[in-house]
């Protein structure tokens, strides 16, 4: 390559670098929507996977944000000798007969015609029963919402959600992908670079275990003269620890819940203040109940400087802020907010908004009528600017509650 060649590649290496960013960013949005899919797939029930181009790296504008939502509750299998019974998913048979190349026809067990969820979905075509993909797609779609091929998306078409199932083994039609070669992708580099980040990322995956297995243990009912209160205790001291290698506020704040429903309301206090001063902001928000959310070119770069300082499990756990999840059965919930919207068995609550109303209620049992009331200011403010609060419907319903509960406590 002459001089002239080496001068045009580095002008249009820079053009492209204007449009999707360069190296360094496109490899922070990935570790973003990594991160992402992590916090969603706690849940149990489903698994949220990030996908397209947005999820690759690439922010290009009018580029919509692709998603796919396994339902974990069934599982696929190319014929009935490879059915595994298991008391936990629903198995769906493969029917390619009078189908075009890449399509079939997913046939399940009659009985799930009793189940009032999944009924709707059926068609019945003699006496095999199947799935509709019609009826599948408008089982999960919202009022605000539209089809879109086979995904479900906003009218502005920036959103595609495909709900899906999962088949775990290779079918007849992808078994030539096994025994495809590999001499030219992926390059060795590309594949030690995947196993290097995977070990870091494992690391802080493990902790977000912890925030569940932490509400796992009822703190209620105990008293001092019950000895498994220490055990108890200990556990649930011991999760909090671990949640610190992945998100110190939410662990912090979860360990205020606990020790508020131990009544030790002015440690409570202590610690929901020390939150609050670490909720800056220079911090950046990560929203679990809005998929939709992107993030500015300016936090990708903060977020790429600091994990190139201090490494992303460091960054993950002090830059990031997001909401706080209470698992069912809620133990960890104060009492006064048990009516409050959830989603599926989880409730999320803004970090910001809950802390303040935690304050409100210890002080409220303290009989700190002056306390009251600057937690209250302090929690009206925190919803009129939006302060780590998503706009989606949901959230914003559930902070207006937080508030509505806070007034009827004056």
């Amino acid at each position: 390559m002459n001089h002239t060649d080496e001068e045009l590649s580095l002008e249009f290496y820079h053009y492209v670098c204007n449009i999707v960013g360069s190296d360094d960013v496109v490899k922070t949005r990935r570790v973003f929507f990594t991160i992402m899919d992590y916090f969603y797939n706690s849940n149990g029930v489903t698994t949220f996977i990030s996908s397209g181009s947005k999820a690759e790296g690439l922010d290009i504008e009018g580029s919509d944000f692709d998603t796919m939502c396994v339902i974990d509750c069934m599982q696929v299998y190319q014929d009935i000798k490879s059915v595994i019974n298991c008391p936990s998913h629903w198995p769906v048979l493969m029917e390619t007969n009078d189908t075009k190349p890449g399509f079939t026809k997913l046939k399940v067990d009659p009985f799930l015609k009793k189940k009032p969820l999944w009924r709707t979905t059926l068609d019945t075509l003699g006496e095999e029963t199947f799935i509709s993909s019609k009826r599948f797609r408008e089982l999960f779609l919202a009022s605000d919402l539209i089809i879109h091929g086979p995904c479900i998306s906003d009218p502005d078409e920036t959103f595609d959600n495909a709900f899906c199932l999962r088949c775990k083994e290779w079918i007849t039609s992808a078994q030539p992908w096994i025994n495809r070669p590999r001499s030219t992708w992926p390059d060795y580099k590309l594949v030690t670079s995947i196993v290097q980040y995977d070990q870091e990322l494992s690391k802080y995956v493990m902790s977000l275990v912890s925030n569940p297995y932490t509400q796992a243990h009822h703190p209620r009912n105990l008293t001092i003269s019950n000895k498994s209160f220490y055990r108890q205790n200990h556990i649930m001291f011991g999760s909090v620890k671990l949640g610190l290698s992945s998100d110190v506020l939410n662990s912090w704040i979860l360990f205020a819940s606990s020790l508020y429903q131990c009544k030790r309301l002015k440690e409570c206090i202590y610690i929901i203040n020390y939150c609050l001063s670490k909720c800056t902001p220079d911090k950046i928000a990560c929203y679990l109940s809005d998929a939709r959310y992107s993030y500015s070119l300016e936090e990708q770069t903060v977020f790429n400087r600091m994990r190139q300082r201090v490494g992303l499990i460091a960054t993950c756990k002090n830059l990031i802020i997001q909401d706080v999840v209470f698992y069912y059965p809620f133990i960890l919930l104060p009492a006064e907010l048990i009516r409050l919207p959830r989603v599926s068995d989880m409730m999320f609550i803004p970090s910001v908004v809950y802390c303040h109303v935690l304050l409100f209620l210890c002080f409220h049992h303290l009989r700190d009528y002056r306390g009251k009331l600057t937690a209250r200011r302090d929690l009206e403010l925190t919803i009129r600017e939006r302060y780590f609060i998503s706009h989606d419907e949901g959230t914003l319903t559930t902070v207006n509650q937080c508030l509505d509960i806070v007034k009827a406590l004056i």
